[in-house]
């Protein structure tokens, strides 16, 4: 139900001229999917990544597409073809999207017990076959599959449909006061991080997923690790290890005490129910579970972490020689997104953070990259590395044609002061590219322009969007339109605690001289709940950020202004099942209904501004009545939700006597909420 009270609230962005996008897809890959059977004990599992570069129209026009492919046949074969085919599934079809895999000296050697090939396909304008199936696999990936061929199986061995994957990051702080059964005589810490990534179905069950584990340390030298794992598990309890990295025998932590443990992959086995359910664990209730590093001398486990979503900060970038100061040899620009995922503290500041780059270099020919990093200066300026990609050293490589993707996740960022300001001045910081012949570098941007002007309000309505809700009440929520209110956009998917923040990015909302709760801020919208001790009338609406304030304006508070989200389709849901109310899904008479609404006002017991409702316990609305199709619907009950503040939930019992699309309203204290429409049967 969470998530759907979160997606009330969100807002995508446009396209701008040059953009770039990555999207995963997957592909589960066995020998029945063949045809006809190949009858094999193999298996594998795809991931394939396309970084795409699009024009103005949002027309791809040209990428990259990695093949990640881990296999496990029962004896070595030699791979003499690894492709994208064009046809759905129970048919053969023609090779779209080839990675160079053949027969004779192109064959591929792959070991018994589990191999990893990893191929990355330069897809440019004028190739035309694999660019048509890219845009192809972008609209319908289920009309494309994977195929292994070997020396014995020509036509293929194993494969699998594409199916569009979605993906999370997930941070937390490992400790050793974190371990239960407590521990002693040891002193440990770092920070976790975890991709994780699934398909599913069109019911919405798991039909695959993958985790990558990966830790900071700081614990005593020489330490040898001897397990990674993800539990399912709350503080202060212990679980079974149930989604556990390979290490690789012997290894050890840095003489130094401070280091990196992983990346490390683990596939998701659907036939074991645990896997299932701690890998499910990851997208609903991530804090239901932790992960935990173990040595030789502890182990049980020398430090452990409460698994948290992050929130992501983006930043389209066209990285370009121009930019650079002294100018390179090259002549090049670069579409790419930098994403700052980060984990927020009660107050909003970020408390950890982690960098996505994902950079399409177009470079005029062969070249060695020799690295990518965040630098701290303005436009013009050659300032220091900030946020290197990689700590330790840069992965240098060599582009024989000087066109491809450089693509991977930091690991949890030390230098958090950079970091923070990033999310506060994007202008001062600038994404850079070095390579052999540029080590100064060959392209570069700032992550965003130089805002100067202070924030303009130009509209405020309730946050359900509905414009014939003029007003808004104590405790409920808000949007409000305009320009510049923040430099960088964010939501509270990274936060936690038990109050909301005042503060995001640097931006602060004031209504009626009072401080507003903060959910989501952008540029154009920020989303907040109305501070409950604002009294009714008139109130000036002041947002703030790093540049300064806007003017003020107006907006008309009332005691109560009952408004109901759309979602697009009207926010109510069966009480069984919590499944939207549609033409598709209709109630019937005596069917328990929840409507998710805003503005009913205050709550007894009260509730202060930003207060998430306490677990177990209810905060209930002044009396409303609601009515369906013109009769009165039984109220069960009118609450505030769970979260985010500001959302409340009424229960009420469809009244007999009405069918078909029906007028749904809800009436407080003589003021009357939008109309919406739900089907009864």
């Amino acid at each position: 139900m969470t998530k759907i009270l979160t997606c009330l609230l969100l807002f995508s962005a446009a396209l701008c001229a040059q953009t770039a996008d990555t999207a995963f897809f997957r592909a589960v890959m066995l020998p029945d999917n063949e045809v006809p059977p190949t009858g094999q004990n193999a298996r594998g599992a795809a991931d394939i990544i396309a970084h795409v570069v699009r024009d103005q129209s949002g027309q791809i026009i040209s990428g990259t597409v990695d093949f990640l492919v881990r296999v496990n046949f029962d004896s070595d074969v030699t791979a003499t073809g690894l492709h994208i085919h064009n046809g759905p599934a129970g048919t053969n079809a023609g090779v779209v999207i080839n990675t160079g895999i053949g027969a004779g000296d192109a064959s591929r050697a792959v070991k018994a017990g589990g191999d990893t090939i990893r191929i990355p396909v330069q897809i440019t304008g004028d190739s035309a076959t694999p660019l048509a199936a890219l845009r192809g696999i972008f609209q319908d990936p289920s009309g494309y599959y994977v195929n292994i061929h070997t020396t014995d199986f020509p036509g293929g061995v194993i494969r699998g449909q594409l199916q569009r994957a979605e993906g999370i990051v997930l941070l937390g702080f490992m400790d050793s006061a974190n371990e239960f059964p407590a521990i002693s005589g040891v002193s440990a810490n770092g920070i976790a991080q975890v991709i994780a990534i699934r398909t599913r179905d069109a019911s919405g069950n798991l039909t695959s997923g993958e985790v990558y584990l990966m830790t900071t340390y700081n614990l005593p030298g020489g330490s040898t690790f001897t397990g990674f794992h993800i539990h399912p598990g709350l503080p202060g309890t212990s679980g079974p290890a149930v989604l556990a990295a390979t290490l690789p025998a012997g290894t050890t932590a840095d003489p130094s005490g401070s280091g990196l443990l992983g990346p490390f992959p683990f596939e998701i086995s659907l036939t074991n129910a645990l896997q299932v359910s701690t890998f499910s664990t990851l997208f609903t209730t991530p804090s239901a579970a932790y992960i935990n590093a173990h040595t030789s001398t502890y182990p049980g486990g020398i430090m452990r972490a409460v698994l948290r979503s992050t929130d992501a900060m983006t930043f389209p970038v066209v990285m370009a020689s121009a930019n650079e100061t002294p100018t390179p040899k090259a002549t090049a620009t670069f579409p790419g997104v930098v994403t700052l995922y980060s984990l927020r503290n009660q107050d909003g500041t970020i408390a950890a953070g982690t960098v996505l780059f994902d950079v399409n270099y177009r470079l005029p020919g062969q070249a060695q990259i020799t690295g990518l990093h965040i630098h701290d200066a303005n436009v013009g300026r050659n300032g220091p590395i900030s946020i290197p990609m990689i700590p330790t050293y840069d992965a240098s490589f060599t582009t024989d044609t000087g066109f491809g993707n450089y693509f991977n996740w930091s690991p949890p960022v030390s230098n958090l002061a950079a970091f923070i300001d990033t999310s506060l001045n994007p202008e001062n910081h600038y994404v850079n590219i070095h390579t052999a012949v540029d080590p100064a570098g060959v392209a570069r941007a700032q992550l965003a322009p130089i805002v100067f002007r202070p924030p303009s309000v130009t509209a405020a309505i309730s946050a359900t969007l509905d414009k014939s809700t003029t007003a808004v009440a104590p405790g409920g929520l808000i949007s409000i339109f305009g320009t510049n209110l923040t430099k960088v956009a964010t939501n509270l998917n990274g936060w936690a605690g038990s109050t909301l923040p005042a503060t995001l990015n640097g931006t602060t909302v004031d209504i009626g001289g009072k401080r507003a709760a903060l959910l989501y801020v952008s540029a154009g919208q920020i989303n907040a709940q109305v501070p409950v001790d604002v009294p009714p009338g008139p109130q000036a609406v002041v947002v703030r950020s790093v540049v300064g304030p806007s003017a003020s304006f107006t907006v008309t508070v009332a005691p109560v202004a009952p408004s109901i989200f759309l979602y697009p389709t009207p926010a109510v849901v069966k009480s069984a099942d919590f499944s939207i109310v549609s033409s598709a899904n209709p109630v019937t008479a005596n069917d328990a209904i929840v409507i998710y609404a805003t503005g009913l006002g205050l709550t007894s017991p009260a509730l202060g501004t930003g207060a998430v409702l306490p677990a177990g316990t209810s905060a209930f609305t002044a009396p409303l009545t609601v009515t369906i199709g013109g009769r009165d619907a039984p109220v069960i009950s009118s609450t505030a939700a769970p979260f985010p503040p500001g959302v409340y939930q009424i229960a009420v019992s469809v009244p007999s006597g009405v069918k078909g699309n029906v007028p749904l309203t809800i009436q407080q204290v003589g003021a009357k909420s939008n109309v919406v429409t739900i089907t009864v049967q």
